[in-house]
């Protein structure tokens, strides 16, 4: 999750764009794809947020381990 200024929270979730706006008062509005879907308690929805980004293997919060390959010269030089 990627926080902007103005309280608006970006993440992305199963190939959908969420995005949260803080309204105040741990209110906020829940936008899917540029279309609001409705108002929850602010901690519930960043806590929820949170702890689908860690379960789902391909998102941003997971990186796995670079394997380094050999370098191949492009150039033949055995003239």
């Amino acid at each position: 999750m990627i926080r902007l200024g103005n309280g608006v929270y970006l993440c992305e979730a199963a190939g959908n764009k969420v995005k949260v706006v803080y309204m105040g008062r741990n209110i906020c509005e829940i936008f899917i794809n540029d279309e609001l879907i409705g108002r929850a308690p602010f901690d519930y929805v960043k806590k929820q947020i949170l702890k689908w980004e860690k379960r789902e293997p391909l998102s941003t919060a997971y990186i796995g381990h670079y394997q380094f390959k050999e370098l191949v010269p492009i150039i033949d030089i055995s003239v």
